[in-house]
């Protein structure tokens, strides 16, 4: 898929930054009741602040009922100054992030 992103700082600064990229995932069912979502994205500022911003994800959903729903997320994101992004990246964040949803 084709995605672009704006991002802008205080407007004092001018600090901003425009890019562009794509991302790709696959969704499994692998029960009735349990999901996994598999997903890279990788956009390339070109404008404005230059980096490259690479995301790797993996995510499962568990849905004990109707309406309620327990997921499991795992980021790993790498940012490089410059144009191309790498796992060599000049900053490395790891995200594990655990959420219940109640839907009514």
């Amino acid at each position: 898929m084709f995605e672009s992103e704006a991002d802008l700082g205080k407007l004092p600064d001018s600090a901003y930054s425009l890019g562009l990229g794509g991302s790709a995932g696959l969704l499994l069912k692998i029960k009735a009741c349990w999901k996994l979502h598999l997903y890279a994205r990788e956009i390339a500022h070109l404008a404005g602040e230059k980096r490259g911003d690479l995301r790797f994800s993996a995510s499962q959903g568990f849905y004990p009922s109707r309406n309620t729903a327990i997921a499991l997320e795992c980021v790993r994101r790498v940012v490089r100054e410059g144009y191309a992004p790498s796992f060599k990246g000049d900053v490395h964040s790891d995200e594990l992030a655990v959420n219940f949803n109640l839907f009514f």
